[in-house]
C-alpha cells in the first residue's frame, strides 16, 4: 500500500500516485464492471474464465474484456485454457474497494464456496480415466484452493474442502501434502462435526502406513477405530476398520488384519460403497497372500485390477499388478511374477509414482533374497534407499527382522568392501536405471 500511494512528480496532477493512476481507471468503469473488478479481486493468483463466471455471474466475457481494455486484467494465456490475472497493487487496491462498501466478508465467502465447489467436482474423477484433465485444472488452481482452505472459517466445510483435494494430492503429490491438511482438521476438532474428524485420524492411520511409520500408523488406526465405533457410523467404521488392517498387516500380524480387512469389506458391501469395496478387497488379497492363502488372494487381487483397468487407473492398476507379482513370487511361480513386475514397474515411471516404485522393488528384493542372488539383493536396496533418499520418504521395511537377517548374511557372504561398492553405484542411478536392472535379473540356477 505504501507503493500504491508513492509521488511520482514527475506525472500530472490527478496521476502522481499509482493509486490515483489505478482508481483513475477504476473510475472509468461502468457500475457493473466495477462489481466485477471488486468480486475478481478475491483471486490470489490467475483465474479462469469458468472460476470468474461462477464468482460473479455467468455470461461475462464482455465485462472481462472491459476490464482488460482498462489495465485492471490482463490475459495470461491466449490458449485454449484462457486465464485471466491481476497485478498486486490492483488487487491491493481493489480489496481496499471491498472493505470500503462492507463487500469483503460476502465476496470471499463466496470465492471460498467457488472454489470448494470446484474441488468437490473433481475429487470422484481422481478415480476414473478423467484424472489427468482434473489433475491439471486442480494444479492449475493451486494458489486458489490454497487460499480459499487458509481463509475458511467455518470448520465443516474447512474438512469437506481438505477431503475434497485427498485425491488430487494422493497422485500429484504422492499424499506428502495430505498429513499437514488432516492435522489443521485435528486442530481445529471442537469446530468440526465428530465424523469428519474421525475421517481425518483414519486418513493418518493410512498416511503414515504408506510412510512405513508404524508407531504413528498403529496410534491413529486405534484411535479411528474407538472414534468410529463410539459414532457408530457406518461408512467411517468400514474406513476405520480397513485402516487398522493396513497397519496390523504392516507390522506382521497378518491373520488380524485379514479378518478386520475382510470385516471392512462387508461394511463396504452393506452400505454399497463401491469406492470402498474396490479399495478393501485390494487389502483383502494382500493379507490372504502374507497369509499363505495364494488362490484366495490372488482372486480379489486379479478382480480388483480388472476393475482399475476397466476405469482406466494404469498407477491403481500396476499397484494389483505387483501386488500379484509378490503372489506368484511368494507361492514359488517366480516366472510369471517376473513378467508380472516387467508390466508394473515401467508403468511407475511413465506415472512418476516413485513411492509405488519404491514399494514393488521392496516385493522385488525379497524375492531376490528368496533366490539367494546376494548381488542383485544388494543392488535392488540400493536402489530403493536411492529412491527414499530422493523421494524423502521411507519405502524398505520388514517388521519381522526376516529381510534384515538376511541382508546381515548377504553382507558379511560379499564383504564390507563388495557391499559399499554395489550401494555407492546403485546410489547414482535414477528411477530408469532401478528398472532396467530389475527387468534384466533372471534367477540364479539353483544348486
Amino acid at each position: 500500500m505504501r507503493l500504491l500511494r508513492a509521488v511520482d512528480r514527475t506525472r500530472p496532477d490527478g496521476m502522481k500516485t499509482m493509486e490515483s493512476a489505478i482508481r483513475a481507471s477504476y473510475d472509468a468503469l461502468t457500475p457493473s464492471d466495477k462489481s466485477v473488478f471488486r468480486q475478481l479481486c478475491a483471486f490470489p493468483a490467475s483465474f479462469s474464465i469458468e472460476l470468474a463466471e461462477a464468482l460473479v455471474g455467468s455470461d461475462q466475457q464482455d465485462s472481462l474484456d472491459r476490464l482488460v481494455e482498462g489495465s485492471m486484467l490482463f490475459v495470461v494465456s491466449s490458449t485454449d485454457d484462457i486465464r485471466y490475472g491481476m497485478y498486486e497493487v490492483i488487487r491491493q487496491f481493489g480489496g481496499s474497494c471491498l472493505e470500503d462498501l462492507g463487500e469483503s466478508e460476502s465476496t470471499h465467502l463466496q470465492f471460498i464456496s467457488v472454489i470448494f465447489a470446484l474441488t468437490k467436482q473433481a475429487a470422484p474423477m481422481m478415480a476414473t480415466n478423467h484424472r489427468p484433465f482434473w489433475l491439471k485444472k486442480l494444479t492449475l488452481e493451486r494458489d486458489n484452493w490454497q487460499k480459499a482452505l487458509q481463509a475458511c472459517k467455518d470448520g465443516n466445510t474447512f474438512a469437506e474442502g481438505v477431503f475434497s483435494l485427498a485425491g488430487y494430492w494422493a497422485v500429484a503429490t504422492q499424499g506428502r501434502e495430505t498429513a499437514f491438511w488432516l492435522r489443521q482438521i485435528l486442530l481445529r476438532k471442537e469446530t468440526i462435526a465428530a465424523p469428519l474428524v474421525a475421517r481425518a485420524v483414519a486418513g493418518l492411520g493410512i498416511f503414515y502406513w504408506e510412510q512405513c511409520d508404524a508407531e504413528n500408523a498403529n496410534r491413529y488406526s486405534e484411535e479411528a477405530m474407538i472414534l468410529a465405533r463410539a459414532q457408530e457410523d457406518r461408512a467411517v467404521l468400514a474406513r476405520a476398520l480397513n485402516t487398522r488392517g493396513l497397519v496390523l498387516r504392516l507390522v506382521g500380524r497378518y491373520e488380524e488384519a485379514y479378518v478386520l480387512a475382510t470385516e471392512a469389506l462387508e461394511v463396504a458391501t452393506e452400505i454399497g460403497n463401491e469406492g470402498f469395496m474396490t479399495t478393501f478387497r485390494g487389502n483383502v488379497g494382500r493379507c490372504a497372500t502374507f497369509c499363505g492363502r495364494y488362490a484366495e488372494g490372488l482372486e480379489h487381487l486379479s478382480a480388483v485390477r480388472d476393475t482399475y483397468i476397466e476405469r482406466g487407473l494404469p498407477r491403481e492398476a500396476a499397484a494389483l499388478t505387483y501386488a500379484m507379482a509378490w503372489n506368484y513370487s511368494s507361492s514359488g511361480n517366480t516366472p510369471r511374477a517376473l513378467e508380472l513386475y516387467a508390466e508394473s514397474l515401467p508403468v511407475f515411471l511413465v506415472e512418476n509414482a516413485d513411492i509405488y516404485l519404491g514399494w514393488a522393488l521392496h516385493d522385488f528384493l525379497l524375492m531376490c533374497l528368496a533366490h539367494g542372488d546376494d548381488a542383485a539383493s544388494v543392488h535392488i536396496f540400493g536402489a530403493i534407499r536411492m529412491i527414499e533418499r530422493t523421494s524423502q520418504t521411507k519405502i524398505y521395511y520388514s517388521v519381522d527382522g526376516e529381510s534384515e537377517s538376511k541382508l546381515r548374511g548377504v553382507k558379511e557372504r560379499l564383504g564390507e568392501s563388495e557391499w559399499k561398492r554395489i550401494m555407492n553405484l546403485t546410489h547414482e542411478w535414477d528411477l530408469q536405471k532401478c528398472v532396467d536392472y530389475a527387468l534384466s535379473w533372471t534367477p540364479p540356477p539353483e544348486n
